[in-house]
């Protein structure tokens, strides 16, 4: 059985999940520090980093003058992230969170939304004229993602990456064997092709 680094509220998270469909636990999960976490890479957990986009998003609010009360608030998360949680989905097979629990990048809007609203005087909505978007990128697991997805799932990314290649062997004039640029990969592995693969309980073993 594969031993898995999470933080405690993602680990928290995924045992309610696993109890609430009556699942087996395929996998060990072991409670380690935030940023040693493979679902959230610490995102949850790093108050100095929920802090200091409150603070700017505050900045910005008083930059631009705007006089409404209400604020929406859009996360984008990593695609490693997203691409584990499809894992994650295929492997305990459920539709949706459990409702005693809540994915990533709902906990982390919750947080932030909380830590914005105080900074700002503004309340989240669901209807505003302002939109509040917050991009987290990681790319240390970009390669190795993208490697396993071609791995199982050749036929998805075959022609995609083909034709990368022939892009960059025409921009340098240098044939390319592989492509290992995480600035190339993210253009291949992308949200929508991650929800687009026929992710198999196999496969996600």
């Amino acid at each position: 059985m594969e031993n898995v680094n999470l933080c405690k509220i993602c680990r928290t998270n995924i045992i309610e999940l696993i109890s609430s469909n009556g699942t087996t636990n395929k996998i060990n999960l072991l409670e380690s520090s935030s940023d040693n976490c493979a679902f959230c890479f610490g995102l949850l957990c790093d108050e100095e980093l929920h802090e200091q986009i409150a603070n700017e998003s505050s900045k910005k609010f008083l930059l631009e003058k705007f006089d409404g009360n209400t604020f929406i608030l859009a996360i984008n998360m990593p695609i490693t992230q997203i691409f584990r949680e499809t894992i994650l989905q295929k492997l305990y097979d459920y539709g949706r969170w459990a409702p005693g629990s809540m994915s990533p990048k709902e906990l982390l809007s919750c947080c932030l939304m909380g830590k914005i609203a105080e900074k700002t005087k503004l309340r989240p909505t669901l209807n505003s004229d302002l939109i509040l978007t917050v991009s987290f990128e990681n790319d240390e697991f970009m390669e190795s993602d993208f490697n396993f997805a071609l791995l199982n799932f050749p036929n998805e990314f075959t022609n995609s990456t083909n034709k990368k290649r022939r892009k960059l062997k025409n921009e340098n004039n240098t044939d390319k064997n592989h492509i290992n640029a995480n600035s190339d990969l993210s253009q291949l592995l992308t949200k929508v092709k991650v929800r687009s693969l026929s992710m198999t309980n196999e496969i996600a073993r």
